[in-house]
């Protein structure tokens, strides 16, 4: 039977492949083993990508919060670990999120989803880091605010500037790294992250966690 969790997933590969064709990738959804690099095994990626001249991506996505996801991450990161030719790019659903709320009891597998950003980060995947970081930041706002807010990026990060949860310093770093976020989203590959850029995402996203499982959340981050 296919679940409303499969077809979400379906939905973003879809979505993914489009963008990346557009971008002048060749993308193939559920690749044979022939397509996919012999380092990877058995493993069975939800999609690759190629661009001349000579640019590939293996791409997963993962919608967090199932048991054992960052294991398994953490483990397909190490694989990757000395590759030079393949990168892996890890895409969460939150990214194609239609605008439904989170629900109430969905804080802990925010938590869950947050224990993979920090399970990439220590396998030393910065930008595969980021992007989970910053899908989750987006996720735990929302989660905040019941599902009353519609954009994303920065009027996400200019919102929580605007009600305390973020100061202003802080905010201003968002605001440029929420640029770096639309980078990385679309294939760039010249976008640096930095130890304070993970650590400001790791900051922020816990004290949101917290403001999340609060009866009335209250803002004043720091």
């Amino acid at each position: 039977m296919t679940t409303p969790a499969k077809l979400r997933e379906e939905s973003a590969l879809e979505a993914l492949r489009r963008r990346y064709e557009a971008d002048g990738y060749t993308v193939i959804l559920h690749p044979s083993r022939d397509a996919i690099p012999s380092f990877l095994g058995a493993y069975r990626p939800d999609a690759v990508a190629t661009r001349p001249p000579d640019e590939k991506l293996v791409i997963e996505v993962k919608g967090g919060g199932l048991p054992g996801v960052e294991s398994t991450l953490a483990g397909l990161a190490e694989r990757f670990r000395g590759q030079t030719e393949w990168r892996l790019r890890i895409v969460r659903l939150a990214d194609f999120d239609d605008g439904v709320s989170v629900g109430a009891g969905d804080v802990e597998e925010l938590r869950r989803a947050f224990a993979e950003f920090k399970a990439l980060r220590a396998a030393g995947f910065a930008r595969a880091a980021f992007l989970t970081g910053w899908s989750l930041l987006e996720g735990v706002a929302r989660q905040i605010w019941k599902g009353d807010h519609s954009g994303g990026g920065r009027s996400t990060v200019e919102r929580l500037v605007r009600e305390g949860y973020v100061g202003q310093d802080d905010g201003r770093h968002l605001w440029q790294l929420s640029g770096t976020r639309n980078v990385l989203a679309h294939g760039g590959v010249g976008a640096m992250i930095e130890d304070r850029d993970l650590d400001l995402l790791n900051d922020v996203i816990e004290h949101l966690l917290d403001q999340a499982s609060a009866p009335r959340p209250v803002g004043a981050y720091g």
